[in-house]
């Protein structure tokens, strides 16, 4: 009777059938391809997904940002399984938008590579996961969850 409904569990980049999705998706676009919001143009949206999967993999090592408030374990939670993500409200942390395009083909190559990347390091259970700026310690399955909805986020913004 009433009540809050909570949603499913939200997809994991880590799986494999959610990855060749997302990679399906991303082979729908073009250097051309207009936003619906934000500033990105499509080759900075596909370096700016690079360097945030680039963290998640372990290749950046980012400071944590002092007092974030999404160190709780409850509103941690909502930010990376519940929340929206806002449109074109927020401006990306500055390790997130380090890598400049350079050609389409290079730039989507990289892109795939890092998500296949993180998929095989979600398959070694051993495997360690870097602390997210933001959120601190992360399991492999919220990293998961955390990087498709970004990615999803964008491949809506440009109609992906």
């Amino acid at each position: 009777m009433g009540g809050a409904i909570l949603p499913g569990p939200m997809p994991s980049l880590w799986d494999v059938h959610t990855a060749e999705q997302t990679l399906a998706r991303l082979n729908r676009l073009d250097p051309g391809s207009v936003p619906r919001w934000g500033r990105f143009t499509a080759p900075a949206m596909l370096c700016h997904l690079g360097d945030a999967l680039r963290q998640a993999v372990g290749d950046v090592q980012v400071p944590p940002v002092r007092d974030s408030p999404y160190r709780g374990a409850i509103v941690r939670w909502l930010a990376i399984h519940v929340l929206p993500i806002p449109r074109g409200r927020l401006d990306a942390p500055p390790f997130m938008l380090v890598t400049q395009p350079s050609s389409w083909e290079l730039d989507l190559f990289a892109l795939k590579e890092l998500v296949h990347r993180g998929v095989a390091r979600a398959a070694d259970p051993a495997a360690p996961w870097p602390d997210n700026v933001l959120f601190g310690p992360l399991s492999a399955h919220d990293w998961g969850v955390l990087q498709w909805r970004h990615c999803d986020h964008h491949l809506r913004q440009f109609n992906a």
